[in-house]
């Protein structure tokens, strides 16, 4: 089972990445009677979600990201909760994860996972995400900018191959970041097996170049057997 901090004892083909390389809202009324100041603060509360997750900053060499404990996590029981609900939501409470690939072994439940991205940088960057264990039902991609769903990305083992965003046999999300831009990354995990998620955010170029030499290796290891 995945250990979450504080609890107590208990798929773009290569040449698609390479083309990636070149180049529902909640409302809520208020009785006129509610003290100012409450609105106020629970405005502030709303603002403050996105500053729940940890950041991730793109200002070092380009390397390979692990994200496992850099993810805040949040079991939704019933699996009803859309991507908007969750990351304007200042009632949830998100956990933080202490294993480098969460693994909640047999669920029902839907699990959420957020993350902020920042570029510092003076130039654009293009990184992919990559969920590395292929036998997930559901693993469903939200970016946000202000507060505002910009892109979602529907993947899992449940969808036909050729709908992938980038057919491959992991599942792949692009992530384009111009200068000085922070973006929010929620993904909504939901499957009849295991429920573990390996997640890595790696540069679009470096991931290319590992996955030609870890195809080689495959295609001589068959030749030598």
């Amino acid at each position: 089972m995945a250990r979450i901090q504080g609890e107590r004892n208990y798929s773009l083909s290569s040449n698609a990445i390479v083309s990636f390389l070149d180049g529902t809202s909640v409302f809520m009324r208020f009785p006129s009677g509610i003290p100012a100041l409450f609105l106020v603060v629970f405005g502030s509360l709303v603002c403050l979600q996105a500053h729940a997750f940890d950041t991730i900053s793109l200002e070092n060499e380009p390397s390979i990201i692990g994200l496992g404990q850099k993810l805040r996590v949040y079991e939704d029981v019933a699996g009803a909760m859309k991507a908007e609900d969750v990351v304007n939501n200042p009632v949830i409470q998100w956990e933080h994860l202490l294993d480098d690939v969460p693994n909640f072994g047999f669920s029902h439940s839907s699990f959420w996972f957020g993350v902020n991205v920042v570029n510092p940088l003076d130039h654009e960057v293009k990184y992919l995400f990559a969920a590395t264990y292929p036998l997930l039902d559901r693993i469903d991609y939200y970016r946000f900018e202000d507060g505002s769903l910009v892109e979602k990305i529907k993947a899992g083992d449940n969808i036909e191959f050729a709908e992938r965003p980038i057919k491959h046999r992991y599942f792949l999300y692009p992530l384009t970041i111009q200068p000085g831009q922070k973006v929010t990354i929620l993904f909504n995990m939901k499957t009849n097996g295991s429920a573990q998620l390996p997640l890595e955010l790696v540069p679009a170029q470096q991931f290319v170049e590992k996955d030609q030499f870890e195809l080689a290796v495959q295609i001589l290891f068959i030749g030598i057997m």
